[in-house]
């Protein structure tokens, strides 16, 4: 066991020459590193070959301590939701949706002596000026009960998206860019949710509503697991051959 001593000599040089003194690992945490560069280690040790292969995928930013390692794709957040407003007619133009709300609120309050609404159109128009017609009243009350819709359809179809990309990496499979968009256009189609745009727009507030960051990853491919993998694959056709022939029979 010369050749391993030898290596884990060099491993402890080249980790003191490079790597920082102290460390924020708990003494569990340094028995699973220890635990998951040993499965490296053997993993190569008793193979003939094996190779790196770089490869990025997006991750979970879970640590201020990752910033070098995780990567944000941009430094300024959009706060736009990014679904059409088809049906949105030119007056609304002119109007935010503050605004709409606060004249709503205003418009529907009751008094409660005498149950009916505490403030005359008269009043309305003076406490809000742009407002000219009643008409609005209703067309406001439309236009902010639709877009709460899309707003809750919008949360629905993230948190779906969100729970894909859980899955893909616990069980460590490479996540990109295309993959979140097209679970989200997957998800409104089945939510019939029309309006709805994967755009780079919507992908970067995504990103930054769950902490998502991209990260390089480094996989280690031994001769021995690309052995298996053929192994596999011929069982499995042997398999369906002798499915198939039992089948004629």
């Amino acid at each position: 066991m010369a050749e391993v001593h030898r290596i884990t000599q060099l491993l402890r040089e080249r980790a003191s020459k490079n790597l920082p003194a102290q460390s924020t690992l708990t003494a569990l945490q340094e028995e699973e590193l220890a635990d998951q560069l040993f499965n490296v280690f053997e993993s190569i040790w008793t193979s003939t070959t094996y190779n790196e292969e770089d490869e990025t995928t997006l991750d979970n930013n879970t640590s201020d301590n990752e910033i070098d390692d995780c990567k944000d794709d941009s430094d300024e957040r959009s706060d736009d939701p990014d679904y059409k407003e088809d049906d949105e007619k030119p007056v609304f133009e002119s109007f935010t949706m503050s605004y709409m709300t606060r004249a709503l609120d205003y418009y529907h309050e009751i008094n409660p002596k005498t149950g009916k609404r505490s403030h005359s159109w008269k009043s309305i128009q003076y406490k809000f000026r742009r407002i000219t017609h009643q008409s609005y009243m209703a067309r406001f009350r439309d236009y902010v009960e639709q877009k709460g819709i899309k707003k809750q359809k919008i949360d629905i179809l993230a948190d779906h998206v969100y729970n894909n990309f859980e899955r893909a990496r616990d069980l460590l499979c490479p996540v990109h860019d295309m993959d979140l968009k097209r679970w989200g256009i997957r998800e409104s189609r089945s939510m019939s949710f029309h309006n709805f745009v994967a755009s780079d727009t919507w992908l970067l507030n995504f990103k930054h509503k769950y902490n998502i960051c991209s990260r390089k990853i480094i996989k280690v491919v031994t001769k021995r697991e690309l052995i298996n993998e053929d192994d596999i694959r011929s069982s499995a056709e042997e398999f369906i051959n002798e499915a198939v022939e039992s089948h004629r029979a």
